[in-house]
């Protein structure tokens, strides 16, 4: 048996192989992992028996943890989920002692009741921090909870009670901030599994049913209404609509689908209803793929953070071998100072803790954040080699520009007027989801024309769309569309320019249509009417960005 365990207060890459370690030589665990990303511990269980017991057990030792699928109400990504009850409420009673102490020493200096308040913060913050030192010890490791155990302890020893409760106070609040930095992350990570819903309409035997989109199978036909959240991962099997894909390509503007057009799990769904023949489980699709390269990123490290894991599982133990040098050699010399004292300095000065959570933490956070916005990044040391990067290659629409496309120039043939083109447009492209049809209607709008309902409106695969208006059948579609067409030359389009009418060159042609941005063509089976250009404007900074990515 399986089982997925919630963890609180696991702030650090050090307390997750503890863990690990720990959780592995508990009774009934056959097997243990950890992701300090999510705080999670699975393990393989030999019997359901244990499921209990080895809960309790963890507790005993230090770290609260619960079933996944019991949530308290709480997730990783907040205060409540993220720390243990215990951690809090025994920090908040450390610090209601020391705030008596400290006022206590400003109105009755040198009063018996202050040590008495310090002994109380110390003892208060101190057994979460030394449970878990006792775990790692056991499990043949020097973590950072050793280390502060060490110098609690060894402050209380030689009565120095008030750097005792100081140090077991501020160490606890310490953990609590790690755990909250961690939770940001965590909440970035919990945002991108929302986008993919828990249940689905698939349709079975003539009837749609709701069901769990894990129980759902490659081969099934999945319902997707407008502005809902596609579940699976598949193919279109009815219908056109457009789908906003920035979740999983990055790329701003919907993507107009069609029968036989790929959609993602966790994109939404535009203004059509569509069919999706589901050809991936839920735990396959793409989005489950960038999830979990998140999940696990510590097992694919940065250069950087390899280094430093090497370096703390040298430089831990050295600490604390100089501390004990700091303690003996100096008083075997026979030199003077209370070399114990400054020995447990060494050892609160020196621990690693913000050294081995620095990175991972930093990474994480990138590489969730980088998500979250649309910016997929397969591993710390792909986000590392952003420092070398010579060259960037950008897509020009919704990142240097707007994305919001706009008609920026009407130009029908001779004899034609530019209402009856947008007319004829905007009737087609009524029945299209793609950005460019809004544009063509926002400008009819703007001009007050008004147009009918088409018929028969069909997709032209990479081309455009067909349908017919007032019993004629008109063609939207690149230019390329009507070459194909065997026109006379008189009904080719004449392009006006001033003084003269005369066909442009092909150069010209080319160069128009880059400064314009999209053209599109509109005419009949034998005659072009004219054509309508729509651009994109640049965003306001996308200058001064690339002028930073460039230096």
């Amino acid at each position: 048996m399986r089982l997925r365990l919630k963890v609180r207060d696991l702030d650090c890459i050090d307390c997750a192989r503890a863990l690990e370690k720990l959780a592995g030589t508990i009774d009934g665990v056959e097997e243990a992992r950890v992701s300090f990303t999510l705080s999670t511990l699975d393990v393989k269980l030999s019997d359901e028996t244990y499921r209990k017991p080895v809960i309790r057990s963890l507790k005993r030792k230090g770290y609260e943890a619960y079933p996944a699928d019991e949530a308290p109400g709480h997730g990783m990504g907040d205060l409540w989920g993220a720390v243990s009850r215990r951690r809090l409420f025994l920090t908040a009673v450390a610090a209601l002692f020391l705030l008596a102490a400290l006022a206590t020493h400003i109105f009755h200096p040198g009063h018996q009741a202050i040590r008495l308040m310090l002994i109380a913060a110390t003892i208060a913050a101190l057994p979460l921090t030394l449970m878990r030192g006792i775990s790692a010890i056991r499990g043949l490791q020097i973590d950072m909870n050793v280390l502060m155990s060490i110098a609690i302890i060894a402050a209380a020893v030689i009565g120095e009670w008030a750097e005792a409760a100081m140090v077991a106070f501020l160490f606890s609040v310490a953990i609590i901030l790690e755990a909250l930095a961690m939770a940001k992350t965590r909440r970035a990570i919990e945002s991108l599994m929302e986008l993919s819903p828990d249940t689905a309409n698939v349709k079975r035997d003539g009837e749609q049913l709701e069901i769990n989109a894990a129980d759902v199978r490659p081969g099934d036909i999945v319902m997707v209404k407008p502005g809902e959240r596609i579940p699976l991962e598949g193919r279109v099997a009815s219908g056109r609509t457009s789908v906003d894909e920035s979740p999983i390509t990055g790329e701003p503007m919907p993507a107009p689908k069609e029968e036989g057009s790929r959609v993602f799990a966790g994109t939404l769904n535009g203004e059509g209803l569509i069919e999706v023949e589901v050809t991936k489980l839920k735990d396959e699709s793409t989005l489950a793929r960038i999830i979990h390269l998140i999940e696990h990123v510590e097992e694919t490290k940065a250069p950087l953070e390899r280094f430093i894991d090497r370096f703390a599982r040298i430089y831990t133990p050295v600490v604390v071998v100089s501390a004990v040098l700091v303690a003996v050699v100096p008083r075997l010399m026979g030199l003077e100072g209370d070399w114990l004292y400054r020995s447990l300095v060494v050892l609160i000065i020196a621990c690693p803790c913000a050294l081995v959570i620095g990175t991972p933490v930093a990474i994480v956070s990138g590489l969730a954040s980088a998500a979250r916005l649309g910016i997929l990044i397969k591993g710390g040391a792909h986000m590392e080699q952003a420092a070398t990067v010579k060259a960037i290659a950008l897509d020009k629409t919704g990142t240097l520009t707007e994305g919001r496309p706009s008609v920026s120039a009407v130009m029908p043939r001779e004899g034609i007027p530019e209402s009856e083109l947008l007319r004829v447009a905007s009737s087609i492209e009524s029945a299209s989801t793609h950005p460019l049809a809004g544009a063509i209607l926002a400008e009819s709008r703007r001009r007050g024309i008004h147009w009918p309902e088409p018929q028969d409106v069909t997709a032209v695969t990479g081309m455009g769309i067909s349908g017919f208006v007032d019993g004629v059948r008109y063609h939207l579609a690149k230019p390329e569309f009507f070459e194909k067409l065997q026109f006379s030359e008189k009904h080719r389009f004449i392009e006006k320019h001033p003084g003269s009418e005369k066909r442009p060159d092909p150069e010209n042609q080319a160069r128009v249509r880059e400064a314009t941005g999209t053209t599109i063509t509109v005419g009949t089976d034998d005659r072009i009417l004219g054509r309508i250009d729509s651009t994109d404007k640049l965003r306001d900074k996308a200058a001064d960005t690339l002028l930073a990515l460039k230096r």
